[in-house]
């Protein structure tokens, strides 16, 4: 089992390395890898120069933030986040990528910071507040005048609660795949002078974290990274054994009772396994199997209203439409509900996917009368 405390230790002592290997945040921001990709945007860089900051605490104050030394060339650039889900840390933001070029990174370095003109020893982001930003120093001035105009509006206001809440709140109705509820995202345009910032929740939350400049094989800036967790350290392979285990128990239970004439005790132990099938369901064969054994009790028990909710389940369930015991079961269904039309839709697809042509034998031929096209 994962020792959570030494997830944290561990992921401590890596978001403070000064150095980062690129196969790593390549693996970090790959579409076709393991974690969910979102491009929160494209976002205006009117000076080039770069601030990262936590957006609710120390960009509030210019003089709690310093600009990167190094400059981009002001253009407008894309907001990239990497997502993972996992049972101990749930869902969280990994890291966040600012594309400036399209090239690929060879190597990367500590994005250091700018005092008095000059390159100071400094580079990465405190966080107090559980979020991060990439932010343009002409959008932090325009982010400071918008808090003067709100504070002198609201003089005991707080500035989340009373205002961002809602457009993270918004930001998670739009996109709740990608964060969590009551939102981590949020690509804030501000309404003085419609300069965004993209802000993002940093991983699991407070603390210090390195940035990077990313160079590409010319030498390059092609990206600045923010890498909040290291995915390896917060995975859980033995809960899913576990899980997995589980309902194979669950259903050879249910299969043993179901032998033994037991269809209600049976259907227990398969809604039971049902439970534990990770969301989403449909796209695990655990759950394309229950809800066909769980629709078939209904079935037999001529309940085909109740049945025919489930075997609709399997048939949206991973290779569901493909399997013909569900279409024909679906044909039986529809057609004992007088539903005759879509009986035959059913029985029809239900006799093309059986090689065998045996699938209408269950019920003696009854239905195979229906199948228009033999």
């Amino acid at each position: 089992m994962l020792d959570i405390q030494e997830a944290f230790r561990a992921n401590i002592k890596f978001i403070s390395e000064a150095e980062l290997d690129v196969d790593f945040v390549q693996d970090i921001f790959d579409e076709d890898g393991d974690l969910t990709q979102f491009v929160m945007g494209e976002c205006d860089f009117k000076s080039g120069k770069i601030i990262t900051a936590d957006p609710l605490c120390y960009l509030q104050n210019p003089e709690d933030v310093m600009p990167k030394f190094k400059a981009i060339a002001p253009g407008t650039y894309s907001v990239q986040v990497a997502v993972m889900e996992e049972s101990i840390a749930g869902l969280r933001i990994v890291g966040a990528r600012l594309k400036i070029r399209n090239t690929q990174a060879v190597s990367y370095e500590l994005a250091k910071c700018e005092k008095d003109g000059k390159e100071a020893g400094l580079s990465g982001i405190p966080v107090e507040c559980g979020m991060a930003c990439f932010c343009d120093v002409q959008a932090a001035q325009s982010y400071w005048k918008f808090l003067a105009g709100w504070y002198g509006e609201h003089e005991d206001g707080n500035i989340y609660d009373d205002y961002f809440a809602e457009l993270f709140a918004k930001s998670y109705e739009d996109n709740p795949d990608v964060q969590r509820e009551g939102g981590d995202l949020l690509l804030w345009t501000n309404p003085l002078d419609g300069s965004q910032i993209p802000m993002f929740a940093s991983g699991i939350g407070d603390g210090f974290y390195c940035d990077y400049w990313g160079l590409d094989a010319d030498g390059e800036i092609c990206e600045l990274v923010m890498v909040f967790m290291n995915p390896a350290l917060w995975l859980d392979d033995s809960s899913e054994d576990d899980a997995e285990a589980e309902i194979i128990e669950l259903i050879e239970e249910g299969n043993e009772l179901l032998e033994d004439d037991e269809i209600q005790k049976a259907r227990e132990k398969y809604l039971e396994a049902l439970e534990l099938v990770p969301e989403p369901k449909s796209a695990d064969y655990n759950a394309t199997w229950l809800y066909t054994a769980i629709g078939d009790t209904y079935a037999t028990e001529n309940d085909f209203e109740t049945a025919l909710s489930y075997f609709q389940a399997a048939f949206q369930a991973v290779e569901g439409d493909e399997n013909p015991f569900v279409l024909y079961m679906l044909g039986k269904c529809y057609c004992e509900l007088g539903n005759v039309n879509e009986a035959k839709k059913y029985f029809q697809l239900a006799y093309e996917y059986d090689d065998r042509k045996q699938i209408f034998e269950i019920d003696g031929n009854k239905y195979l009368k229906l199948v228009e096209h033999r």
